[in-house]
């Protein structure tokens, strides 16, 4: 299948990735950037609780209601759910979240159901390469439960008021983490899965829900030096049925990107060959998956997170999307790479300006802005998706 887009030639950078060398237009970017995702900051203020809000009182003035509910994230940031934040104010928005249905398989969707668990996660689609992630939190200890909840489900979709229930995603077998466990001494990850092979871990569900506990056990590790990645596979079992088939998954621990910053550029070419082995890992079934009957390995969404599942995870996302679209990662097989580009949603703050309309990193930064608060959190991981861009396509 041939890429959607085209870099003109092997020697050749897009129009759009050559104007990235001029510090005046860089600066230009940012500033829309930050501009757009300040204006959604607000709206998500008025959006809060009222005892979530700064001054104790919940004013909407600024912003007629639709904008704030497209921005809403009162689920996120009320006083039952906040505990289940690993930070202050970030929460994902209402209309994209992930809401956890049973371990009996139950798909998850939008809104309030009351059958769903809350979830610091948010469904997210590539604006270029058109893949589907689940960005979240590193789980807590009082929400591991809820996200492998998540693996569990048989197969999991985005809710339908983002995209139309077509393909059976399968279930989620890569889970991504870009940072470690302890950084700099302090937690950014809790574990909720054993560090030896053959051990285990009970984990119950948070208080107020009733599902069965679940037990995750370490099959196997493998390194992948090029990629500076540490495989794990993991199988997880319902507590106290062991004796049944167990739902397996890999787990697949980036360990150079230090938190709010980049890799170094000689980490460079391993977060490129990261990039691959993901999405290759991704559509090679586990022992315990079934291929579909065309033969044809599925391309379930991906769980990938950091801690705060913004800034680095957002980065990663970014960067994956543009290097499938020009053909450096394989296309999805969920979707036809030369359909119509169309997004789950539209901005209420109207299109990307004229002069950034075919840069390609500005839309899709502001793209995952839409549908998760803050990715791409910092300036210098948005420069960072420009540099690392630069030289994948001279070394293609």
């Amino acid at each position: 299948m041939k890429p959607l887009y085209s870099s003109e030639g092997t020697n050749s950078l897009p129009t759009w990735l050559q104007r990235s060398t001029s510090t005046p237009y860089c600066a230009s970017a940012l500033k829309l950037l930050s501009e757009r995702e300040n204006i959604r900051a607000a709206a998500r203020e008025e959006s809060r609780p009222r005892e979530e809000t700064h001054h104790g009182s919940r004013r909407r003035r600024n912003f007629g209601p639709e904008v704030i509910d497209h921005y809403s994230v009162e689920t996120g940031a009320h006083p039952d759910q906040i505990h289940k934040n690993r930070y202050y104010m970030v929460e994902p928005y209402d209309r994209s979240r992930v809401v956890v249905g049973c371990a009996d398989g139950e798909a998850s969707g939008a809104g309030g159901q009351s059958c769903g668990r809350y979830l610091n996660a948010s469904w997210v689609k590539e604006r270029y390469g058109r893949k589907w992630w689940i960005a979240n939190q590193a789980p807590l200890p009082s929400t591991a439960h809820a996200f492998l909840s998540v693996i569990l489900q048989p197969s999991t979709f985005p809710p339908t008021s983002l995209e139309n229930k077509t393909n059976d995603m399968g279930r989620i077998r890569t889970v991504v983490q870009l940072t470690k466990n302890t950084e700099g001494g302090r937690t950014k990850a809790h574990p909720y899965f054993p560090d030896q092979v053959g051990q285990s871990l009970v984990l119950r569900p948070e208080d107020g829900h009733d599902a069965p506990a679940l037990k995750s056990t370490l099959v196997e590790v493998k390194t992948h030096d090029d990629a500076l990645c540490i495989e794990s596979t993991i199988a997880v079992y319902q507590y106290g049925e062991d004796t049944g088939k167990p739902i397996l998954f890999r787990h697949l621990l980036y360990h150079a990107w230090p938190d709010h910053g980049v890799p170094s550029r000689r980490d460079q070419p391993a977060l490129l060959n990261f990039a691959r082995l993901v999405d290759t890992l991704n559509k090679t079934p586990l022992s315990a998956d079934i291929i579909s009957s065309n033969d044809t390995p599925s391309d379930p969404p991906i769980m990938v997170g950091c801690s705060a599942g913004i800034g680095r995870t957002g980065t990663f996302i970014a960067i994956s999307s543009i290097l499938r679209a020009f053909g450096l990662i394989n296309p999805t097989t969920l979707n036809n790479s030369h359909q119509e580009l169309v997004m789950p949603f539209k901005s209420p703050l109207g299109p990307i300006p004229q002069e950034f309309a075919d840069d390609m990193v500005v839309e899709e930064v502001d793209s995952l802005r839409e549908q998760r608060p803050g990715m791409v959190q910092q300036d210098q991981q948005i420069l960072f998706v420009y540099e690392i861009l630069t030289s994948a396509f001279k070394r293609h």
